[in-house]
């Protein structure tokens, strides 16, 4: 069937800025292969002008999508595929996971398996989110105080200390606890001197 049409020579920009401007309209592409597809044309040479144009986006948009495929390892990319329904945000989450050299290592070595090519592809995204946030190592717990007591032979006296490793407190149990008490931190300044002239003897400076 014939038909009146229209050509006009296009330059390469104008052609570009058109073709993804129909396709992004016409295929409902994700984010993810839109960000692909602004890789793409970075890598040929487009300027960010000419990607936003062919994209429709703005310049912030256009910096997060690229550093999602950038920093994304090429192989987790293959695998997790158009990811349907996943947006920005949730990329821009296994982005920073993966910025860490090992849980990238980690995100490479579970798509190859067993347990992400038994999902569906509308699944694999999350699949793969929820392995490498599971992989956090749990807080080490504050390693416990070391206490000691003291006291003399009839009980007059005793003492109890807790060492933290960044405070160390002492406590006076007696009946003249307080003018005992007043008594030893006079006494501070000449015992931290001592302390510290028995340091440098030790040490020989």
């Amino acid at each position: 069937m014939k038909v009146r049409a229209i050509i006009k020579p296009l330059e390469d920009i104008a052609h570009i800025i058109a073709q993804g401007q129909e396709n992004t309209a016409r295929a409902n592409l994700t984010f993810i292969e839109k960000s692909l597809f602004a890789k793409k044309l970075s890598n040929s040479g487009m300027t960010k002008d000419t990607i936003r144009s062919a994209l429709t986006v703005d310049d912030t948009l256009l910096s997060r999508m690229l550093a999602v495929v950038e920093n994304v390892p090429d192989p987790v990319l293959d695998a997790v595929g158009s990811a349907k329904g996943v947006g920005r945000d949730r990329w821009e989450e296994l982005k920073k996971l993966v910025l860490i050299p090992s849980k990238a290592a980690i995100a490479i070595e579970f798509v190859s398996g067993e347990e992400f090519r038994h999902s569906t592809p509308e699944n694999r995204f999350d699949v793969l989110l929820n392995h490498l946030k599971k992989g956090k190592k749990p807080k080490q717990q504050a390693s416990k105080a070391a206490e000691r007591a003291w006291a003399l032979a009839d009980n007059t006296v005793s003492v109890s200390t807790k060492d933290t490793g960044k405070a160390f407190t002492m406590a006076l149990k007696s009946k003249d606890a307080s003018s005992f008490g007043t008594y030893v931190s006079e006494q501070l300044e000449r015992l931290y001197r001592e302390f510290r002239q028995t340091e440098n003897d030790q040490t020989g400076d």
